[in-house]
């Protein structure tokens, strides 16, 4: 069996998937949390499906499950207890998901692919970049002194929004100019032994989205054996210290493996506790400059959230001009 299957279905977004892909298949497309029951037969079609899927249509399906599970949603820990509940019996749906497209799922870096998404403010970062490292979002899971950059997109999940708001978000190329050392994210395990080897503990706790897991603890999830969306008990929560990981890496990437399998899942692991959170898809999280000029990109599809910096002159300087102040470049 593929390793892929066992930490999908152990992962919040993996059994919000299944059972999803499952519940699609359902006359009467009940709630998740309405009917978390299981039906062989809807399991089967599920398989069916996802043999039939394209690859852009798997990724769209796994960022609508983590906008259901993800670790900010409210109400997020009904949904993963629906989701969890009967995760083994949907076991079929995640085997056909790594037979399909396990190799895509764990694709590394893209150094040719390599996109930035500025959105109609310029970029939601510190300028210039790659300087103040250390200056974090919330405990540490976003560097806003890091480059955010995306692999190529399948079109099927550019109609998902992501990326910072304000919308709407203009496309540029970042051709790698070097041989960077990357470090990359496939399983809960890799982020937590990147937080354990450059710990950086948290210290926020004004709010529970401070702190690994979901906003409520609800008991029938903590019942639940085989779930990671949330922890009765919480060792000493780490972080990355981005200067640090900047010291022997110049990227961090995240797979789409890696999203579907660590995005909002509760690593406890001896005194140590890890949760990744709003990477939002397959990501990379640069921490130095390895690129040369970047390029407007052209939309391959036409919609309210996206603009063409290619086709449009005013957002053309304004990005230009921004990118020029993001990467200290004249």
């Amino acid at each position: 069996m593929h390793p892929f299957v066992d930490a999908c279905l152990a992962s919040p977004i993996g059994a919000c998937l299944v059972a999803r892909l499952e519940q699609q298949q359902r006359p009467d497309r009940a709630w998740l949390s309405d009917d978390p029951t299981s039906n062989p037969e809807y399991v089967a079609q599920a398989v069916s499906q996802v043999r039939r899927m394209s690859f852009g249509a798997v990724c769209e399906q796994v960022l609508e499950a983590s906008m259901i599970v993800g670790p900010w949603v409210s109400g997020a820990e009904l949904e993963a207890w629906a989701a969890y509940l009967h995760v083994e019996e949907r076991r079929p749906v995640a085997a056909a998901i790594a037979a399909s497209f396990g190799d895509r799922l764990h694709a590394p870096i893209d150094l040719s692919g390599q996109e930035w998404w500025l959105n109609s403010s310029g970029a939601a970062a510190e300028a210039p970049l790659f300087q103040q490292l250390d200056h974090v979002y919330d405990n540490g899971e976003l560097s806003w002194g890091a480059l955010r950059a995306y692999g190529p997109t399948p079109i099927d999940a550019l109609d998902c929004q992501f990326g910072e708001a304000p919308l709407p978000h203009s496309r540029w190329s970042l051709p790698v100019t070097t041989s960077p050392r990357v470090f990359e994210i496939h399983r809960p395990s890799d982020w937590h032994r990147l937080c354990v080897s450059y710990p950086n503990p948290a210290t926020l706790r004004s709010g529970p989205d401070s702190l690994p897991g979901h906003r409520d603890n609800l008991p029938q999830l903590l019942e639940l054996p085989n779930q990671h969306a949330n922890a009765r008990d919480v060792g000493t929560h780490l972080c990355t210290r981005w200067s640090h990981v900047a010291t022997d890496y110049d990227a961090v990437h995240l797979s789409w493996a890696g999203f579907i399998t660590t995005e909002g899942f509760v690593l406890n692991q001896g005194s140590h506790t890890t949760m990744l959170r709003f990477w939002d898809r397959e990501v990379t999280m640069w921490l130095k400059d390895c690129f040369g000029t970047p390029e407007p990109l052209s939309l391959p599809i036409e919609c309210d959230h996206l603009i063409d910096a290619a086709t449009s002159p005013t957002r053309l300087a304004q990005d230009q001009e921004v990118i020029a102040k993001m990467l200290a470049r004249p």
